[in-house]
């Protein structure tokens, strides 16, 4: 399928559409009129991402908070390549970024 948001906002709308306009619990909701929308409307909407954008976001954080451990960077690395597999990368192109990028690495 083409053109899937990769994050969508579900609109719950005011007091006549919710069956208590201060409940903090979705079952609550009259789920004939919950819509949704690709950007936030209403200050009350509830936010979902894709699971494989947020996926990629979350292998992706640890690397920002490097610790210069060899174990935290191989456990960072597999989360990240991981990630990315799940996403449809094949080992050739895997092998051949890794080549191309640790030529470009500054090692000692």
């Amino acid at each position: 399928m083409e053109n899937i948001p990769n994050k969508i906002y579900l609109q719950i709308g005011d007091a006549d559409v919710t069956i208590d306009q201060d409940t903090n619990d979705f079952n609550d909701l009259f789920r004939g009129a919950i819509t949704w929308a690709d950007e936030r409307i209403n200050a009350n909407d509830i936010e979902y991402e894709r699971r494989q954008n947020a996926d990629l976001k979350n292998a992706a954080l640890p690397i920002f908070s490097v610790s210069g451990s060899a174990t935290d960077f191989e456990k960072d690395l597999y989360k990240l390549i991981n990630a990315h597999c799940k996403k449809g990368l094949k080992k050739p192109d895997l092998v051949h970024k890794m080549q191309y990028v640790t030529k470009s690495c500054e090692l000692s």
